[in-house]
């Protein structure tokens, strides 16, 4: 048996014949960017997630880079996230011309420790404007991860960005359809980025992205940032970037977004066989928040021997991956940039975690093969 850890084929298979419909449309007509069926998939995610406002760009980092650039125009400032996160969190930071700051996490969520956070913020400085300062960086943002589909504790993080004044950008990237306390992620903040990478729950066929906002002004700066800071043609009121969303994906992704909530309960099922199946064995098994909605964007397991058990599944066809074996804040380029707080769940974590195949299109003979080969492992 094979099972790959995202079957990019087989979700493509249940749009295909919706999506080359209206592909034929799009072709007739030829306007390929910025185009009707863009505009509508902007207003249906934005729906769908409880957000006025949704701007379609390229990728999930030009998602944040755009906000980023959109809420601290004048950059070198300090910005806060996790380390255990996808390098596009805090290489969006940088390539913003701020500061990365590096805090970390929980052992049972794998988000941004509130605690940890709160308890740094409090021991500094501020200055006129409310802003904490740390060894001469201004604090402005925190960029939460809602990780592996998992939310983070936005109610607590919100109280700590009023108290402290600092913007909050939520990176979504993972969370499509998530709920924290019966909301759903992208609308907590300033604004919010999500990723259609082809692995995501809500996936385009090569790469695309979003930013949720309820905040007019910032909707419409990032109108313009995303078109070389454009107000009409020629016109150019901003220095902005080149990062359109196109029709060709923008049909894709319309077609999906009907399915997502179907296709993460079926996540979800699978997720509960599999910690009801695999509580018994010497593994860690995710902890969900009893008041959020997890979409299962990767099902994670904690382990010790770990690169034996991913060799192991995977001589057995099973498409186990490890995210993420090294931490951000331990890249090379990173390693200049402020860490506030001890690591030591960060790093843990990144050395025993392992991630197995979870998506809406497996079956239960395969759900049902992956937990054999595990309870074999540790027999």
């Amino acid at each position: 048996m094979n099972i790959p850890m995202v079957d990019i084929k087989r979700q493509f298979l249940e749009v295909k014949d919706e999506v080359y419909r209206e592909w034929e449309n799009v072709f007739e007509k030829m306007q390929l960017m910025l185009g009707e069926n863009v505009r509508a998939f902007e207003e249906e995610f934005s729906s769908y997630c409880g957000c006025r406002y949704g701007i379609g760009v390229n990728s999930g980092t030009d998602a944040l880079v755009l906000s980023i650039h959109a809420l601290i125009p004048e950059g070198s400032a300090g910005v806060i996230t996790p380390s255990f996160t996808f390098f596009a969190t805090p290489e969006s930071i940088v390539l913003t011309n701020n500061i990365p700051v590096f805090v970390d996490i929980e052992p049972e969520t794998l988000t941004i420790d509130t605690e940890k956070l709160s308890s740094f913020l409090s021991s500094l400085e501020r200055n006129r404007k409310g802003h904490p300062v740390y060894k001469g960086i201004t604090i402005k943002a925190i960029i939460p991860v809602h990780l592996f589909g998992n939310p983070a504790r936005m109610d607590r993080i919100i109280e700590i960005s009023r108290e402290y004044n600092l913007k909050i950008i939520e990176d979504s990237a993972q969370s499509h359809g998530a709920e924290y306390k019966g909301k759903k992620t992208g609308c907590f903040g300033d604004a919010s980025a999500f990723s259609f990478y082809m692995s995501k729950n809500l996936s385009a066929i090569g790469d695309a992205g979003m930013i949720t906002t309820n905040n007019e002004e910032l909707a419409e700066k990032m109108m313009r940032l995303r078109i070389h800071g454009q107000i009409e043609k020629y016109r150019h009121r901003d220095i902005g970037y080149n990062s359109r969303l196109d029709e060709i994906q923008a049909v894709v992704l319309r077609a999906k977004l009907k399915r997502l909530e179907k296709w993460n309960k079926r996540r979800n099922d699978i997720a509960r066989i599999y910690l009801k199946k695999l509580k018994d064995l010497p593994i860690e098994l995710p902890h969900i928040l009893h008041d959020s909605k997890q979409v299962w964007h990767m099902f994670w397991l904690k382990c010790r021997e770990r690169d034996k058990l991913l060799e192991y599944l995977r001589d057995n066809g099973i498409g186990a991956a490890v995210h993420y074996p090294l931490p951000c804040h331990l890249q090379k380029p990173l390693k200049d940039y402020p860490v506030v707080t001890d690591m030591e769940i960060t790093e843990k974590t990144s050395q025993n975690i392992l991630c197995i195949p979870i998506h809406q299109h497996m079956e239960d003979n395969e759900v049902f093969y992956i937990i054999e080969t595990l309870r074999k492992f540790y027999k």
